[in-house]
């Protein structure tokens, strides 16, 4: 099994200047059996 996490930043998207560098999104993750 492969898990890998392609963006954590939170679990509420956001958005604004702030935000910019490591952006605003949802988690990201990938399963592979």
């Amino acid at each position: 099994m492969i898990i890998r996490c392609w963006g954590a930043r939170g679990s509420i998207p956001v958005s604004g200047r702030q935000y910019l560098k490591y952006g605003g999104d949802t988690p990201c993750i990938e399963i592979r059996t």
